[in-house]
C-alpha cells in the first residue's frame, strides 16, 4: 500500500513539475497547450513589418517625401505621398514537447482566432511620464485568422496585423498626436487561440515592445 501511495505521489509531483515549467520557458512568449496535450506551443518570435521593412516604429503620421525626407508639407511639385499603411508582423510558432514528454506523444494544433492587447510603458527621454496626452492604442478584440495548422515538433511563421491603419486614426484623433520628438513606447501582446488533436482548447501568449511616432519612411 505504502508503494503505492508513493509511485502515485510521484507521478503527481511529476505532473506538477511540468505544468510548472510550461510556463517559465523563454522566447517571447509562454508555454501553451497544457500538460493534457503534452505539448508546448510557443510564439518564438514577434517581427513587425513596414512595408515589408523590419521595423518596431510604428509611423502614426502620413506625411510627404520630399528630396528623399518626410516633410508635412508638399514643398515641390516633384514630391509624393509618403509610403503609409498597416504596419503587420510575422510570428514564429512552434510545437514542441514538454519537459519529459516524448516527440512521438504530441500531436498537431490548429490556431484559428487571435487578440492584440496594448499596454504603454514610457515615453522617450521622458522617464514614465509622457509630454503628450497619451491613449493606449485601441484593441480590436478577438478576430478570426487563416487557419494555421503548427505539426508536432514543427513550427510555422505567418503575418498578422499589428497595429492596422485604422487603429492610427483612432490613436491620433484620441491623443492629438503632432509631435516629431516624443515617442511612447508600448508592449503589443498577441493571444493565439486553437485547439489540439483532440479538439481541447489552446491557447498561447507572446509580446512585442514597440513605440509611435512620425517617421521617416521615404525612400532615399
Amino acid at each position: 500500500m505504502l508503494g503505492e501511495i508513493l509511485k502515485k505521489g510521484a507521478g503527481l509531483l511529476l505532473l506538477l513539475l511540468l505544468i510548472s515549467a510550461c510556463g517559465e520557458i523563454g522566447g517571447s512568449g509562454q508555454c501553451g497547450g497544457g500538460d493534457e496535450t503534452g505539448a508546448c506551443i510557443q510564439i518564438e518570435s514577434i517581427v513587425p513589418k513596414d512595408d515589408d521593412k523590419n521595423t518596431s516604429s510604428v509611423d502614426v503620421l502620413p506625411s510627404f517625401c520630399v528630396d528623399g525626407m518626410a516633410s508635412s508639407t508638399a514643398g515641390t511639385s516633384t514630391s509624393k505621398a509618403e509610403p503609409f499603411s498597416s504596419h503587420d508582423a510575422e510570428l514564429t510558432v512552434s510545437n514542441k514537447p514538454l519537459p519529459g514528454v516524448l516527440p512521438a506523444n504530441i500531436g498537431d494544433v490548429t490556431l484559428r482566432k487571435f487578440s492584440i492587447r496594448y499596454t504603454l510603458n514610457r515615453c522617450l527621454g521622458s522617464g514614465t511620464i509622457c509630454p503628450l496626452p497619451t491613449p493606449l492604442p485601441p484593441d480590436g478584440g478577438t478576430l478570426p485568422m487563416n487557419t494555421i495548422v503548427i505539426l508536432a515538433n514543427g513550427s510555422s511563421k505567418f503575418t498578422l496585423p499589428f497595429f492596422p491603419l485604422d487603429s492610427k486614426d483612432e490613436y491620433v484623433s484620441a491623443s492629438s498626436f503632432n509631435s516629431l520628438f516624443a515617442f511612447p513606447h508600448y508592449t503589443a501582446t498577441y493571444r493565439l487561440t486553437g485547439t489540439d488533436q483532440f479538439n481541447r482548447s489552446v491557447s498561447v501568449e507572446g509580446s512585442q515592445a514597440f513605440e509611435i511616432g512620425a517617421f521617416n519612411n521615404c525612400d532615399g
